[in-house]
Protein backbone atom coordinates (compact mmCIF):
# COMPACT_ATOMS: atom_id res chain seq x y z
CA UNK A 1 0.00 0.00 0.00
CA UNK A 2 1.46 3.24 -0.90
CA UNK A 3 0.44 5.79 -3.90
CA UNK A 4 2.76 8.50 -2.29
CA UNK A 5 5.80 8.35 -4.25
CA UNK A 6 5.72 12.06 -4.79
CA UNK A 7 5.10 15.34 -2.47
CA UNK A 8 5.20 19.04 -2.83
CA UNK A 9 7.44 20.07 -0.56
CA UNK A 10 7.83 24.19 0.11
CA UNK A 11 7.02 24.66 -3.51
CA UNK A 12 7.93 22.25 -5.54
CA UNK A 13 7.26 18.80 -6.37
CA UNK A 14 9.71 16.15 -4.75
CA UNK A 15 10.32 12.40 -4.81
CA UNK A 16 8.43 11.68 -1.33
CA UNK A 17 11.79 10.74 0.47
CA UNK A 18 13.22 14.07 0.02
CA UNK A 19 9.39 15.60 2.09
CA UNK A 20 10.95 15.89 5.81
CA UNK A 21 10.87 18.02 8.80
CA UNK A 22 14.03 19.25 10.47
CA UNK A 23 14.64 18.30 14.04
CA UNK A 24 14.77 21.79 14.87
CA UNK A 25 11.24 22.45 12.99
CA UNK A 26 8.45 23.43 15.68
CA UNK A 27 6.11 20.36 14.27
CA UNK A 28 8.75 18.36 16.31
CA UNK A 29 9.53 20.55 19.03
CA UNK A 30 6.13 21.71 20.17
CA UNK A 31 3.41 19.88 17.82
CA UNK A 32 3.31 23.82 16.03
CA UNK A 33 1.54 22.76 13.11
CA UNK A 34 -1.49 22.19 11.48
CA UNK A 35 -2.90 19.98 8.87
CA UNK A 36 -5.99 18.52 6.75
CA UNK A 37 -6.57 14.94 5.26
CA UNK A 38 -9.20 14.99 2.31
CA UNK A 39 -9.79 11.83 0.55
CA UNK A 40 -10.45 11.05 -3.05
CA UNK A 41 -13.35 8.69 -4.97
CA UNK A 42 -12.66 7.25 -8.41
CA UNK A 43 -8.94 9.26 -8.16
CA UNK A 44 -10.72 12.89 -7.48
CA UNK A 45 -10.72 14.77 -4.40
CA UNK A 46 -13.84 15.00 -2.66
CA UNK A 47 -14.87 18.88 -1.34
CA UNK A 48 -11.09 19.66 -1.24
CA UNK A 49 -11.89 23.31 -1.38
CA UNK A 50 -14.04 22.97 2.03
CA UNK A 51 -10.94 21.39 3.38
CA UNK A 52 -8.53 23.97 2.22
CA UNK A 53 -10.92 26.57 3.87
CA UNK A 54 -11.17 24.94 7.05
CA UNK A 55 -7.24 24.63 6.69
CA UNK A 56 -6.93 28.32 6.39
CA UNK A 57 -9.14 28.75 9.34
CA UNK A 58 -6.69 26.99 11.43
CA UNK A 59 -3.97 28.79 10.09
CA UNK A 60 -5.62 32.53 10.93
CA UNK A 61 -6.54 30.89 14.42
CA UNK A 62 -2.84 29.95 14.38
CA UNK A 63 -1.21 33.17 13.14
CA UNK A 64 0.92 30.74 10.74
CA UNK A 65 1.62 32.47 7.07
CA UNK A 66 2.05 29.32 4.52
CA UNK A 67 3.25 31.80 2.16
CA UNK A 68 0.56 30.48 -0.27
CA UNK A 69 -2.74 31.29 -1.23
CA UNK A 70 -6.01 28.72 -1.16
CA UNK A 71 -5.77 28.72 -4.57
CA UNK A 72 -2.01 27.81 -5.03
CA UNK A 73 -1.99 25.19 -2.23
CA UNK A 74 -5.88 23.68 -3.95
CA UNK A 75 -2.98 23.74 -7.52
CA UNK A 76 -0.42 22.13 -5.53
CA UNK A 77 -2.65 19.47 -4.24
CA UNK A 78 -4.08 18.80 -7.45
CA UNK A 79 -0.16 18.09 -9.13
CA UNK A 80 0.22 16.08 -6.19
CA UNK A 81 -2.60 13.40 -7.05
CA UNK A 82 -2.21 13.72 -10.47
CA UNK A 83 1.45 12.78 -9.86
CA UNK A 84 0.72 10.08 -7.67
CA UNK A 85 -2.74 8.70 -9.32
CA UNK A 86 -0.99 6.25 -11.79
CA UNK A 87 0.55 4.22 -8.43
CA UNK A 88 -2.82 3.76 -7.29
CA UNK A 89 -4.01 -0.03 -7.55
CA UNK A 90 -7.17 -0.56 -9.21
CA UNK A 91 -10.60 0.72 -7.67
CA UNK A 92 -8.96 1.66 -4.54
CA UNK A 93 -8.33 5.73 -3.40
CA UNK A 94 -6.29 7.88 -1.31
CA UNK A 95 -5.86 10.13 1.18
CA UNK A 96 -4.57 13.69 0.48
CA UNK A 97 -2.58 15.44 3.89
CA UNK A 98 -1.44 18.59 4.26
CA UNK A 99 0.80 20.07 7.14
CA UNK A 100 2.17 23.04 7.88
CA UNK A 101 4.03 23.64 10.44
CA UNK A 102 5.11 27.56 11.54
CA UNK A 103 8.97 26.13 10.50
CA UNK A 104 12.41 26.31 12.47
CA UNK A 105 12.83 27.34 16.60
CA UNK A 106 14.77 30.37 16.77
CA UNK A 107 17.08 29.44 18.89
CA UNK A 108 18.03 26.88 16.33
CA UNK A 109 18.64 28.69 12.88
CA UNK A 110 21.81 27.62 11.82
CA UNK A 111 20.65 24.32 11.01
CA UNK A 112 17.72 22.81 8.40
CA UNK A 113 15.78 25.36 6.28
CA UNK A 114 16.74 28.00 8.74
CA UNK A 115 14.51 31.22 8.53
CA UNK A 116 12.65 30.17 5.22
CA UNK A 117 9.44 30.38 7.07
CA UNK A 118 6.55 27.57 7.52
CA UNK A 119 7.14 23.89 6.50
CA UNK A 120 4.50 23.05 3.65
CA UNK A 121 4.54 19.41 2.98
CA UNK A 122 1.24 17.69 0.96
CA UNK A 123 1.51 13.70 0.37
CA UNK A 124 -0.82 11.35 -0.60
CA UNK A 125 -1.45 7.46 0.96
CA UNK A 126 -3.88 4.45 -0.07
CA UNK A 127 -6.43 4.58 2.39
CA UNK A 128 -6.53 2.01 4.90
CA UNK A 129 -9.73 0.36 3.69
CA UNK A 130 -9.35 -2.78 6.19
CA UNK A 131 -9.23 -0.23 9.13
CA UNK A 132 -13.14 -0.03 8.60
CA UNK A 133 -14.43 -2.30 5.87
CA UNK A 134 -15.89 -4.85 8.23
CA UNK A 135 -17.60 -2.04 10.76
CA UNK A 136 -19.96 -1.05 7.83
CA UNK A 137 -21.78 -4.60 8.30
CA UNK A 138 -21.09 -4.93 11.98
CA UNK A 139 -20.84 -1.64 13.88
CA UNK A 140 -17.93 0.33 15.39
CA UNK A 141 -17.79 0.47 19.03
CA UNK A 142 -16.93 3.34 21.00
CA UNK A 143 -15.54 3.66 24.55
CA UNK A 144 -15.44 6.67 26.89
CA UNK A 145 -11.96 7.32 28.69
CA UNK A 146 -11.63 9.73 31.88
CA UNK A 147 -9.51 11.64 29.76
CA UNK A 148 -11.69 14.77 28.77
CA UNK A 149 -12.17 17.09 25.66
CA UNK A 150 -8.95 20.18 25.45
CA UNK A 151 -10.79 23.39 26.93
CA UNK A 152 -11.86 25.83 24.30
CA UNK A 153 -9.84 28.03 26.50
CA UNK A 154 -6.40 26.10 26.02
CA UNK A 155 -7.06 25.11 22.36
CA UNK A 156 -9.93 25.76 20.30
CA UNK A 157 -11.25 22.33 19.19
CA UNK A 158 -12.21 23.55 15.72
CA UNK A 159 -8.57 24.01 14.83
CA UNK A 160 -7.18 20.77 13.02
CA UNK A 161 -3.92 20.45 14.55
CA UNK A 162 -1.44 17.04 15.09
CA UNK A 163 -1.07 18.68 18.61
CA UNK A 164 -3.10 16.42 20.69
CA UNK A 165 -1.49 13.86 23.20
CA UNK A 166 -4.84 14.11 24.57
CA UNK A 167 -6.37 12.11 22.09
CA UNK A 168 -3.19 9.79 21.97
CA UNK A 169 -3.94 9.13 25.31
CA UNK A 170 -7.88 8.45 25.49
CA UNK A 171 -7.21 5.74 22.50
CA UNK A 172 -4.69 4.05 24.80
CA UNK A 173 -7.40 4.20 26.98
CA UNK A 174 -9.93 2.83 25.26
CA UNK A 175 -7.89 -0.01 23.10
CA UNK A 176 -6.95 -1.16 26.81
CA UNK A 177 -10.81 -2.10 27.15
CA UNK A 178 -12.01 -2.45 23.82
CA UNK A 179 -8.77 -3.06 21.03
CA UNK A 180 -11.42 -1.56 18.21
CA UNK A 181 -12.97 1.42 19.98
CA UNK A 182 -12.66 4.30 19.29
CA UNK A 183 -12.43 7.40 22.16
CA UNK A 184 -15.61 9.22 22.83
CA UNK A 185 -14.27 12.24 24.86
CA UNK A 186 -16.42 14.10 27.34
CA UNK A 187 -16.12 18.09 27.58
CA UNK A 188 -15.86 19.52 31.22
CA UNK A 189 -19.54 19.76 31.73
CA UNK A 190 -19.96 15.72 30.79
CA UNK A 191 -21.53 16.30 27.68
CA UNK A 192 -20.02 14.01 24.59
CA UNK A 193 -17.91 16.58 22.53
CA UNK A 194 -16.38 14.19 19.46
CA UNK A 195 -14.94 11.10 18.96
CA UNK A 196 -11.05 10.89 18.29
CA UNK A 197 -10.69 11.60 14.55
CA UNK A 198 -14.63 11.32 14.28
CA UNK A 199 -17.93 13.36 14.34
CA UNK A 200 -20.10 11.79 16.56
CA UNK A 201 -24.28 11.90 16.37
CA UNK A 202 -27.17 10.09 17.78
CA UNK A 203 -30.52 9.09 16.14
CA UNK A 204 -33.64 9.96 17.99
CA UNK A 205 -37.27 9.28 16.90
CA UNK A 206 -36.12 10.14 12.98
CA UNK A 207 -34.04 13.22 14.29
CA UNK A 208 -29.72 13.31 14.25
CA UNK A 209 -28.82 14.81 17.28
CA UNK A 210 -25.25 16.17 16.90
CA UNK A 211 -23.14 17.54 19.95
CA UNK A 212 -23.16 21.60 20.00
CA UNK A 213 -20.90 23.57 17.33
CA UNK A 214 -17.75 24.27 18.91
CA UNK A 215 -17.30 21.33 21.56
CA UNK A 216 -15.41 19.40 18.63
CA UNK A 217 -13.87 19.62 15.22
CA UNK A 218 -16.56 21.17 12.57
CA UNK A 219 -16.22 18.10 10.33
CA UNK A 220 -16.27 18.62 6.68
CA UNK A 221 -17.67 15.16 6.46
CA UNK A 222 -20.53 16.07 8.42
CA UNK A 223 -21.32 18.97 6.66
CA UNK A 224 -21.57 16.44 3.88
CA UNK A 225 -24.40 14.97 6.46
CA UNK A 226 -26.02 17.81 6.90
CA UNK A 227 -26.41 17.99 3.43
CA UNK A 228 -27.75 14.80 2.49
CA UNK A 229 -30.65 15.40 5.79
CA UNK A 230 -31.59 18.14 3.40
CA UNK A 231 -32.11 16.07 0.69
CA UNK A 232 -33.60 13.28 2.14
CA UNK A 233 -35.81 15.71 4.19
CA UNK A 234 -34.31 14.41 7.37
CA UNK A 235 -33.88 16.86 10.48
CA UNK A 236 -30.55 17.08 11.79
CA UNK A 237 -29.92 19.41 14.95
CA UNK A 238 -27.64 20.25 17.84
CA UNK A 239 -28.04 18.73 21.45
CA UNK A 240 -26.32 18.78 24.44
CA UNK A 241 -25.75 15.26 24.73
CA UNK A 242 -24.76 12.65 27.74
CA UNK A 243 -24.33 8.86 28.51
CA UNK A 244 -28.40 8.87 28.72
CA UNK A 245 -29.04 9.73 25.17
CA UNK A 246 -26.49 7.25 23.99
CA UNK A 247 -28.04 4.33 26.01
CA UNK A 248 -31.82 5.50 25.17
CA UNK A 249 -31.04 6.35 21.12
CA UNK A 250 -32.39 4.78 18.26
CA UNK A 251 -28.96 4.45 16.45
CA UNK A 252 -25.22 6.24 17.08
CA UNK A 253 -22.89 7.24 13.97
CA UNK A 254 -19.91 8.17 13.63
CA UNK A 255 -18.40 10.66 10.83
CA UNK A 256 -15.54 11.38 9.22
CA UNK A 257 -12.94 11.35 6.14
CA UNK A 258 -11.81 7.69 5.46
CA UNK A 259 -14.93 5.58 5.98
CA UNK A 260 -17.99 8.25 5.73
CA UNK A 261 -20.24 7.17 8.41
CA UNK A 262 -20.45 4.58 10.26
CA UNK A 263 -22.66 2.88 12.64
CA UNK A 264 -21.77 2.93 16.06
CA UNK A 265 -23.15 -0.65 17.58
CA UNK A 266 -21.79 -0.42 20.83
CA UNK A 267 -20.86 2.18 23.80
CA UNK A 268 -18.89 1.54 26.95
CA UNK A 269 -19.79 -2.31 26.42
CA UNK A 270 -23.42 -1.56 26.01
CA UNK A 271 -25.65 -2.44 22.78
CA UNK A 272 -26.63 0.73 21.53
CA UNK A 273 -30.77 -0.25 20.71
CA UNK A 274 -30.61 -3.91 19.07
CA UNK A 275 -26.57 -3.93 18.91
CA UNK A 276 -27.13 -3.76 15.03
CA UNK A 277 -26.64 -1.13 12.21
CA UNK A 278 -29.93 0.98 11.54
CA UNK A 279 -32.17 2.71 8.93
CA UNK A 280 -30.35 5.80 9.20
CA UNK A 281 -27.22 4.66 8.41
CA UNK A 282 -28.58 2.62 5.49
CA UNK A 283 -30.13 5.54 4.09
CA UNK A 284 -27.11 8.34 4.39
CA UNK A 285 -24.56 5.60 3.31
CA UNK A 286 -26.39 5.06 0.35
CA UNK A 287 -27.37 8.52 -0.81
CA UNK A 288 -23.06 9.04 -0.04
CA UNK A 289 -22.89 6.12 -2.24
CA UNK A 290 -24.88 7.81 -4.87
CA UNK A 291 -23.64 11.28 -4.40
CA UNK A 292 -19.82 10.18 -5.19
CA UNK A 293 -20.78 7.50 -8.10
CA UNK A 294 -19.26 4.69 -5.87
CA UNK A 295 -20.39 2.08 -3.62
CA UNK A 296 -18.56 2.65 -0.54
CA UNK A 297 -19.42 -0.34 1.64
CA UNK A 298 -18.42 -2.61 -1.35
CA UNK A 299 -15.25 -0.67 -2.26
CA UNK A 300 -14.23 -1.02 1.09
CA UNK A 301 -15.10 -4.63 1.47
CA UNK A 302 -12.77 -5.90 -1.96
CA UNK A 303 -10.14 -3.31 -0.72
CA UNK A 304 -9.44 -4.41 2.32
CA UNK A 305 -9.48 -8.08 1.06
CA UNK A 306 -5.63 -9.75 1.29
CA UNK A 307 -3.75 -8.53 -2.13
CA UNK A 308 -2.73 -11.50 -4.89
CA UNK A 309 0.15 -11.47 -6.40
Amino acid sequence: MSASSWAFANGEIVPLEQARYWPNDLAIIYGDLVYEATRTFRGQPFRLQAHVERLYRSLRYTHIDPGLSPEELTAASLDVVAKNRPDLPDGSDMWIFHNITRGSHPDFMDIGRGDAGATVLIWTHELGFKGWASKYENGAHCVIPSVRQMDIATQDPRMKTRSRMFFALAEQEAHALDPAAHALLLDGNGHIAEASGANFMLVQDGTILTPRSGTGLSGVSLGTIHDLCNDLGIEIREADLTLYDVYTADEALLSSTPFCVLPVTRVNGANVANGRPGDMFARLIDTWSETVGIDIVEQARIQAQPKTT
